[in-house]
């Protein structure tokens, strides 16, 4: 609730309590491993949304480091194939993009339409709105049209082929 309403400095206490007294208690930490992990989604999930509230305060510092914290706490209890590590990509790119670390934000737009591009394929809204944030950014880096055009075609039928051939291995 507080992470909701962006008080997020009770909402991380709250959490971490949480999960230290799922942690502690009686020193059986498998007979409450669902409930620690999902402790710990929610703290992750709440740096994803500070991230998010520092972005549309201008404050691209500050988003940047809290989309990193979300990364790894999502890559970590989810994989790097999983869509909430994906949003956490995307959002850290956009930021990026925002700061001017153009190269930077490619990387982490790319790794966001890697696993949305596995999860809805080429047609899909989540994936048609990362391609164009690529656009967007390649536009800021001076990129002509034609240029960009060919770029967006490239970067999906590899992550097509990329994504064939891990189906078929």
């Amino acid at each position: 609730s507080y992470r909701a309403l962006k008080d997020f400095k009770p909402a991380m206490k709250h959490l971490n309590t949480a999960s230290s007294i799922y942690e502690a208690a009686n020193g059986d930490s498998k007979q409450y491993a669902d409930e620690i992990k999902a402790c710990q989604l929610n703290v992750a999930r709440t740096h994803h949304s500070r991230g998010v509230y520092y972005q549309r305060k201008g404050d691209y510092d500050s988003s940047i480091f809290e989309h990193r914290k979300a990364i790894v706490m999502r890559e970590s209890l989810l994989g790097r194939s999983h869509l909430e590590t994906a949003r956490s990509h995307y959002v850290m790119g956009c930021a990026l993009s925002d700061r001017g670390d153009f190269d930077e934000a490619m990387v982490e737009l790319r790794r966001s339409l890697r696993t949305r591009l596995k999860y809805f394929g080429k047609d899909h809204l989540d994936v048609v709105e990362v391609i164009e944030n690529i656009g967007t950014v390649m536009v800021a880096k001076g990129f002509d049209q034609e240029t960009i055009s060919e770029y967006k075609t490239v970067i999906l039928r590899s992550l097509e082929y990329e994504t064939e051939g891990d189906i078929t291995c």
